[in-house]
């Protein structure tokens, strides 16, 4: 199967993770490592506004390969994002 790759699976367990920042981002033994994090608010004394607390939700590691994937995927889906926006613009 030289240059077939093999066909994606998706199992549905699988859990999907939200996050609101890249909290930080490394390299490990020539790894890409990333950490993921989210706002979270705690439940304040009564009357009182609730906190905010930022709180690491992921950490991913990716070979160098495919953190070359990920950054190709991410230039192409910017590409389409900023198609999209100057469709619009132009229609308004």
């Amino acid at each position: 199967m030289a240059g077939r790759r093999p066909v994606l699976e998706d199992p549905h367990h699988i859990n999907e993770v939200f996050a609101s920042e890249v909290a930080g981002a490394g390299l490990i033994h020539g790894n890409v490592a990333i950490t993921f994090a989210s706002l979270r608010f705690d439940e304040g004394p009564e009357g009182e506004p609730s906190k905010p607390h930022r709180i690491v939700v992921n950490r991913l590691v990716l070979t160098r390969q495919a953190a070359g994937q990920l950054v190709n995927t991410l230039q192409k889906l910017a590409l389409d994002v900023a198609t999209l926006q100057a469709e619009t613009h132009h229609k308004n």
